[in-house]
């Protein structure tokens, strides 16, 4: 939790220092969906997302003036060798099966990477303050969903 807390005002401070001058720039923090709901994660874990979540929209609004757009992912679980290690011991198809979206596949770190290319490119402008949930709807609570479908 320090290290994600702590880090995040340095690096912001930082990025406004070298980039004086050299105009537009780009600052992407790696949150997760845990950052910003409860229950998804260990306390210090989820603490520690909730504060990059946090400080990533605060950055966003003090570092716009100087061309500085501050945003973040989100991604709920990634079939990464680390997360297969914690969960199965190393059964990567497990993991896969487990983590496996309405879509038909397990999200990757290539798909989260496609995300921050976006937050990261021209194309992506607009974003500044915003947290780019990458989980395939998989954290959204099923019934609330199904709740407001029903009330439209």
């Amino acid at each position: 939790m320090v290290l994600d807390s702590r880090s995040l005002p340095h690096d912001a401070g930082f990025s406004v220092s070298k980039n004086q001058g050299q105009g537009p720039g780009t600052i992407l923090n790696t949150a997760s969906v845990a950052g910003l709901r409860a229950g998804l994660g260990q306390h210090a874990y989820t603490a520690a997302k909730h504060a990059v979540v946090g400080l990533t929209q605060s950055a966003a609004v003090e570092l716009r003036g100087y061309g500085i757009r501050v945003n973040a992912l989100a991604p709920g679980g990634v079939a990464t060798p680390l997360l297969t290690d914690v969960i199965t011991g190393g059964d990567m198809e497990s993991v896969r099966s487990a983590l496996e979206s309405s879509y038909g596949r397990a999200p990757t770190p290539a798909d989260v990477a496609a995300g921050a290319v976006f937050l990261l490119s021209d194309e992506g402008w607009l974003a500044n303050g915003s947290i780019l949930v990458l989980d395939g709807a998989n954290d959204v609570p099923a019934d609330r969903a199904l709740d407001r479908f029903a009330r439209q």
